[in-house]
């Protein structure tokens, strides 16, 4: 029986399949089409892919002067929380501009496409996980006194 050989992706591919996913462009069914692989892969692409970029902001906070490996963490994971709140504000826009826009409407074909709409902007937002974050009552900044 001949052995299974393992596919290789191209950086340049697995990095466009994971900024289409993100920007939602392409769900991750359609990208695990278009690669015919697993969709599970998209989804470790895109781990790996945060992963990296807080490595690289990580590297760039402590050559900026910051040393404290525990301040460093605790600046990335309050980014990655304000990342998501911006992500939840925007999505809540979108959403209070078309059920405005439906309250203002008198068609029922304008309306159900607004309704679809809607509900497309709930089912297609990027699933984004935020780490839970506990308060620190000892956390007392970059610089303590």
């Amino acid at each position: 029986m001949a052995k299974k050989v393992r596919r290789e992706f191209k950086p340049e591919d697995k990095a466009r399949a994971v900024d289409d996913y993100v920007s939602g462009r392409k769900s991750v069914a359609q990208l695990a089409a278009a690669f015919s692989c697993s969709p599970n892969l998209i989804y470790r692409w895109k781990a790996e892919a945060d992963a990296a970029r807080r490595d690289d902001r990580a590297a760039e906070l402590e050559s900026s002067g910051v040393r404290d490996p525990r301040d460093i963490r605790r600046i990335l994971d309050l980014e990655d929380e304000l990342e998501a709140y911006k992500q939840t504000v925007a999505e809540q826009t979108v959403l209070i501009d078309l059920l405005k826009k439906l309250d203002h409407s008198k068609s029922s074909q304008r309306e159900s496409e607004l309704i679809g709409l809607i509900r497309t902007t709930k089912n297609s937002a990027p699933k984004r996980s935020v780490t839970s974050q506990t308060f620190d009552p000892g956390f007392r900044g970059l610089n303590p006194t």
